[in-house]
């Protein structure tokens, strides 16, 4: 049986319909049922474009069966999309999740619950859909990979690892003052303590990095694929790998699983350097931990 699919969804039109017109490309959309999650308006302005989206989800067919969650309340991307995710899960033993800045190979449906398939009892927190534009070492032949890092561009788990997290994260205190735990979550790209700071301090509200930081203390890695199946097509100051204009993957090897779970030293060498913090963003990170340890005794 398929995995469901869990699309979350605001205030774009435009890339709500295109999100659907790629989802319904894929071969098993039509045995796949679709929940469609939709914030409400967080400001004035954005009323009209959300029930416009709210409009085009009202009106799709071609999946199995379509369910939609209009919020009467603004819950915000990470509230939206933990409350939907735990939602699906509660029903369902493992999910398939997309935002509505995505656009997917033909072949991402059957890719993923594939792998979901495969990985179930492997030790691992999720299924990434996306791998950014890094070299494959010479001789490596598996269709995937794992990392430490989660990628919230088209990913799937399951009930049991979604059901480990504690988004509260109550261990953030005694991991940042561990420099040698720092390091060892900085193995996958040292923008991930900064980024947890971040979350920690009230300036984003990343779901994502939290993800990830549940599979570092769980030692769960994510899946990723050889070629990515996923591409974003949203507009964002963060996109820094390329992701907009990355060819999608025709298919990748279902027979080729790699069932190793430790990562392969030249691609996390690749990791590291894509996403490794500019200069001056060091200088600033540094800055924001020495407040945050001074401050916080």
């Amino acid at each position: 049986m398929n995995a469901p699919i869990a699309l979350f969804v605001y205030n774009s039109p435009q890339l709500t319909q295109r999100v659907i017109k790629s989802l319904l490309s894929c071969e098993r959309a039509s045995t796949s049922d679709l929940y469609i999650f939709s914030d409400a308006a967080k400001t004035s302005e954005d009323q009209r474009n959300v029930a416009d989206v709210r409009s085009i989800c009202r009106n799709i067919s071609g999946f199995a069966n379509v369910y939609i969650e209009e919020r009467a309340e603004n819950l915000g991307f990470s509230g939206n999309l933990i409350s939907g995710v735990s939602y699906v899960l509660s029903k369902h033993s493992k999910v398939i999740v997309m935002e509505d800045n995505l656009e997917v190979s033909p072949f991402f449906l059957k890719y993923m619950n594939s792998a979901l398939n495969f990985y179930e009892n492997y030790g691992i927190l999720s299924i990434s859909g996306y791998t950014p534009p890094v070299d494959m070492p010479r001789g490596f032949e598996s269709s995937t990979f794992i990392m430490y890092r989660t990628c919230r561009w088209g990913w799937g788990t399951w009930r049991e690892q979604w059901q480990k997290i504690d988004w509260s994260v109550p261990t953030f205190d005694a991991f940042i003052r561990n420099s040698a735990k720092r390091k060892e979550l900085n193995n996958s790209g040292n923008d991930l303590c900064y980024n947890l700071l971040r979350w920690k301090i009230g300036e984003t509200d990343d779901w994502s990095i939290r993800f990830t930081y549940a599979g570092f203390l769980l030692n769960e890695p994510t899946v990723f694929p050889r070629k990515s199946l996923v591409r974003y097509i949203g507009s964002n100051a963060n996109n820094v790998d390329g992701a907009c204009s990355m060819p999608l993957a025709a298919n990748v090897g279902l027979s080729d699983f790699s069932s190793g779970i430790a990562p392969n030293v030249e691609i996390a060498d690749e990791f590291r350097r894509l996403y490794a913090l500019p200069f001056l963003t060091r200088v600033l990170s540094s800055i924001k931990y020495c407040r945050y340890l001074l401050f916080h005794k």
